[in-house]
């Protein structure tokens, strides 16, 4: 049944590649959701799904022996995930205004100085972290948000708000410990 549609969808057969859409939209938007759950317009990467899916039919090869809705899966991952990295181009929290008064404020003390070497270390720290532990430290620290804020904006459960930051937490401490052992030896 399944290699009937998919033959009849290289010919372009407008019903079938219509039945195949409709067959795969469970795949797709669960392969979306998993790989790119904030997506920013998640409705133009279900558009990118459909093109995947006309050139995986175009390409698919039922003599490999591989199912075609784990071969479209594969495919749509791989376009995902590279559309995750282009899109992640690590943007950096821009220093706060408080930050840039301390930065703009120093006095030639020692004290003064190691206050903004850390402020300094531990933004560079922030930005270090995954996209997601990066916003939520962001949001809470720099922007004051509550959790139940930074879910509410985020569009995500208050707990996986509270998991990500308490997660975030503990890449911080672990990261700057390293940093301090390593700058201190």
């Amino acid at each position: 049944m399944e290699s009937q549609i998919i033959s009849r969808a290289k010919a372009r057969d407008p019903e079938a590649l219509a039945q195949l859409l409709v067959d795969l939209v469970p795949i797709t938007r669960a392969t979306i959701r998993r790989i790119q759950p904030y997506a920013q317009d998640p409705d133009n990467l279900y558009g990118e799904a459909n093109l995947i899916l006309l050139d995986a039919v175009d390409d698919f090869d039922p003599e490999r022996g591989v199912p075609f809705h784990l071969y479209y899966r594969a495919r749509l991952s791989y376009f995902l995930m590279d559309d995750l990295k282009r899109s992640m181009k690590k943007p950096t929290v821009p220093l706060t205004a408080e930050m840039e008064a301390v930065v703009a404020d120093v006095v030639d003390t020692e004290e003064d100085f190691i206050l903004l070497e850390r402020a300094e270390e531990l933004h560079q720290i922030v930005n270090d972290l995954p996209i997601r532990e990066r916003a939520v430290v962001s949001l809470y620290f720099f922007c004051h948000l509550s959790l139940s804020e930074i879910a509410a904006r985020l569009g995500i459960s208050y707990q996986t708000v509270a998991n990500t930051k308490s997660r975030a937490m503990n890449h911080l401490r672990r990261i700057y410990a390293s940093k301090q052992t390593v700058d201190s030896l």
